[in-house]
């Protein structure tokens, strides 16, 4: 059997809402979410800075949505749209937009 590291789940909250992350054993990202309840915000804050309300935010290469959360929590957006490679990582990108969007 052959057992991804995507396949425990483990759930935290953090300043983006609950969010459903990998196995914290082997992912730095939800390490780092579990211990300072966020990952990179200030880099989500800058770009925020860059965009007026009623933006469209493509986030590509979303991991499990904190950057597109992030940017929704400081600007009113028209729309986000987010984009994952790994499929391992769809279900925890779906369970997190779904959970903490503010809006559909």
């Amino acid at each position: 059997m052959n057992r991804s590291l995507f396949s425990q789940t483990t759930n935290i909250d953090t300043r983006y809402g609950k969010l459903k992350v990998p196995d914290l054993k082997h992912d730095l990202i939800g390490r780092f979410l579990d211990y300072y309840g966020e990952w990179a915000f200030n880099e989500v804050r800058f770009c925020a800075s860059l965009l007026e309300d009623g933006a469209r935010v493509l986030d590509i290469g979303a991991f499990i949505g904190t950057f597109g959360l992030g940017v929704a929590l400081l600007r009113r957006l028209n729309s986000l749209c987010v984009v994952e490679g790994n499929s391992e990582l769809i279900p925890f990108l779906d369970a997190n937009i779904s959970l903490t969007a503010h809006r559909p």
